[in-house]
């Protein structure tokens, strides 16, 4: 075989080789400015969006993530209540007496670490049941700002924000400039 009769593979391969890089790159770029199409964990049976939800007992916040098939971000007090649910819920314990814990006046630390959970999972579940100890820590108007950036960042990336708070743990006014922002639900697992 001569040089001349290798010149048309080589270009037929190039050429091919081309189409396939190009494409690559588009595909890449079309993941990140459309996440919701290319989402790597399931179906989110929980609207999208930033909810304010106010809770009992702790059975009802479970009740939420077991009838979702969507990755949760638990940010918590309690970490072995979310122990039933495997890896598909990742917990963030708040504490101060832990090395391996987070602690409450952190609050850029859990926000980067939902930023970077939302990213690695393209769409998925937040929730913070421990309001009440971060506000203990941190003074309200502190830990408002901090959801509300929270807030900003979820819709950003077409996942859901659930702010949990125990009834009678916080002052009418305060529930009051929560739900500004926060729409407050019973039940936010859509009907089928």
């Amino acid at each position: 075989m001569e040089f001349r009769d290798i010149v048309p593979i080589v270009y037929f391969v190039s050429i091919i080789g081309l189409i396939y890089a190009c494409i690559n790159y588009i595909t890449k770029i079309e993941q990140k400015i459309f996440p919701e199409i290319y989402m790597k964990h399931g179906k989110l049976k929980v609207e999208p969006g930033a909810y304010l939800f106010l809770f009992e007992d702790e059975n009802e916040l479970t009740t939420l993530l077991q009838d979702t098939e969507a990755s949760v971000l638990a940010i918590t007090r309690n970490p072995e209540g979310y122990s039933k649910f495997g890896t598909r819920v990742n917990k963030v314990w708040v504490s101060m007496a832990v090395e391996t814990a987070i602690p409450p006046t952190k609050l850029h630390v859990i926000q980067d670490m939902v930023i970077n959970f939302l990213k690695s999972v393209g769409r998925g579940i937040i929730l913070i049941d421990c309001v009440e100890y971060l506000i203990l820590y941190n003074d309200f108007p502190a830990v408002f700002k901090f959801l509300t950036a929270l807030k900003d960042y979820v819709l950003l990336m077409s996942s859901t924000l659930v702010v949990a708070i125990k009834r009678g743990t916080l002052s009418e006014r305060e529930l009051i400039i929560l739900e500004r922002e926060f729409k407050r639900v019973e039940k936010l697992i859509k009907e089928e």
